[in-house]
């Protein structure tokens, strides 16, 4: 589901947050649900940093990030992530 909104409602087994550092926009909702994220997932387009001030640098350093490219947008940790933390949900 794609929504930062959502989590007003539900907590989900796993939340990750997209970050796309070649966009100048970040959406309010993002920056109030960023520290609820389990990982980020980054897409890599060469820009390793946020261009706006706002994105809490030091929240994002203390996540995961799972960078993907282009034009798949899943790698191999990404999904691992992922089926780790529905082993986790289920136990």
């Amino acid at each position: 589901m794609e929504s930062n909104s959502v989590l007003e409602l539900v907590r989900p087994d796993v939340f990750l947050m997209l970050l796309d550092f070649g966009c100048k926009d970040f959406k309010p909702s993002s920056l109030r649900f960023m520290d609820q994220a389990d990982a980020f997932v980054v897409i890599d387009r060469g820009i390793n940093v946020p261009r706006r001030a706002d994105v809490a640098r030091g929240l994002r350093e203390r996540k995961p990030q799972l960078v993907v490219s282009p034009p798949r947008y899943v790698s191999t940790a990404l999904a691992e992530f992922v089926a780790s933390r529905a082993l986790t949900q289920r136990s």
